[in-house]
């Protein structure tokens, strides 16, 4: 297994649930929006728990099980090693992910953008995205510049997005500043 110095190219696309068996194999839970597309993305790497280093790793095979996968990774032949590998990240390198159309974002690039509504309040920083069932949710923090100290979970739907500026660094919604 490989170390990836460059840890900015990488984005986690599914994490490691836990053993399956006694053979090595792992439980996985994909990110993807087509869970199918983890294996679709290689090499992986894993995300020490402790460390938050990421060594590679490649896929020996893999199966659906149940509503999820079990996977095989080269050099993991028994629980033993598979239990070591419990709950870490799978990355991949970012520029193996498709360019999103023109309507479309990654959340991964939200992540970081200023939050600002329509009267020019800022609310705050997004600092993660979470998928709720219903629709996505960001979790918006307060920063330097916001108008108070508060956290705020804000729904990401067509009409309370107005605009999203990556460029700019900016993220507008309409959204009041008292809800």
């Amino acid at each position: 297994m490989s170390n990836f110095t460059d840890e900015d190219s990488l984005i986690v696309i599914g994490q490691i649930v836990s053993v399956y068996g006694v053979k090595g194999w792992l439980k996985v839970r994909s990110f993807t929006q087509d869970p199918d597309d983890l294996f679709n993305y290689k090499p992986w790497a894993l995300q020490a728990l402790e460390s938050g280093k990421w060594k590679g790793t490649s896929i020996k095979q893999y199966r659906a099980h149940g509503k999820g996968y079990v996977v095989q990774l080269e050099g993991c032949d028994d629980r033993n090693q598979a239990e070591l590998l419990r709950g870490m990240k799978i990355g991949v390198n970012k520029d193996l992910l498709p360019e999103p159309d023109s309507s479309e974002t990654y959340w991964r690039d939200l992540e970081g953008l200023r939050v600002v509504n329509l009267q020019g309040e800022t609310l705050g920083l997004v600092d993660t995205v979470m998928e709720t069932g219903a629709n996505d949710v960001l979790l918006v923090k307060p920063c330097d510049s916001s108008i108070d100290e508060q956290e705020r979970l804000i729904p990401y739907v067509g009409h309370v997005v107005n605009k999203v500026s990556i460029d700019e660094g900016v993220l507008s919604l309409d959204w009041q500043a008292d809800y």
